[in-house]
């Protein structure tokens, strides 16, 4: 999956940049950069540390994945909201690349849900429907983005590509989870600051990893031009 998923991005980087030009993948570009900012500042290891809890408490792990889930939709929400409001008063980000964002955003939710279902399948060893779901994902997004170049559709039609993707795993995953636990969301506040404490070393340390490694792109886009 990961094999396949890596020729289809050189596939998908090649479309787009014939067809946006060298400005226009730089703007493609620094609404993924900021998009990136909100999947990691949300991921916070969650699904690692469901697998891990759901392994060892194996009575609870309804609970476990509902609690997951309800912590997940809390970061989506407040930190979605924020990315959201970030690119409105980013200079050099134009209402299409605004407009942009927030479909990614939207996009990255479906896949922050779905990454937390698939715990389920993970420690029920049913990833194989993963892997084909995010394979099948794939190739929707590149047949949609070949269209939006062919037919000329537009900026936007290339994020809602990737929103696509996203939207076609996240219902696979949740359908495929469903039926090996029927899945409930859960809001318990103590629950939820313990998740919040254990996984905060590791989030914080992918969070500035993401920053060192992003920041550059988003600093050039704001003292530069896109096609730099």
């Amino acid at each position: 999956s990961r094999l396949f998923n890596a020729v289809l991005s050189v596939v998908i980087i090649k479309i787009i940049t014939n067809y946006l030009k060298a400005s226009g993948y730089g703007e493609y570009t620094l609404v993924y950069e900021l998009v990136g900012f909100f999947g990691l500042a949300c991921d916070l290891g969650l699904f690692t540390l469901a697998v891990d809890e759901m392994s060892k408490n194996k009575d609870k792990m309804q609970r476990i994945l509902g609690n997951m889930l309800g912590l997940r939709l809390l970061l989506i929400l407040v930190i979605g909201l924020f990315t959201c409001g970030l690119a409105m008063f980013i200079p050099n980000f134009s209402p299409v690349m605004v407009i942009s964002v927030i479909i990614a955003v939207i996009g990255m939710s479906a896949n922050l849900i779905s990454s937390t279902a698939s715990a389920t399948l993970q420690i029920n060893l049913k990833m194989p429907t993963y892997a084909t779901a995010v394979i099948i994902g794939k190739i929707i997004s590149v047949i949609y983005i070949a269209l939006s170049a062919w037919y000329n559709w537009g900026f936007i039609h290339l994020i809602i590509a990737g929103t696509l993707n996203n939207f076609y795993v996240c219902i696979v995953t949740l359908y495929a989870s469903h039926k090996l636990m029927p899945l409930r969301i859960y809001f318990e506040r103590a629950e939820i600051v313990r998740m919040l404490k254990k996984s905060a070393v590791y989030g914080t340390a992918l969070i500035l990893g993401s920053i060192y490694l992003r920041v550059n792109s988003l600093v050039l886009g704001h003292l530069q031009s896109e096609e730099v």
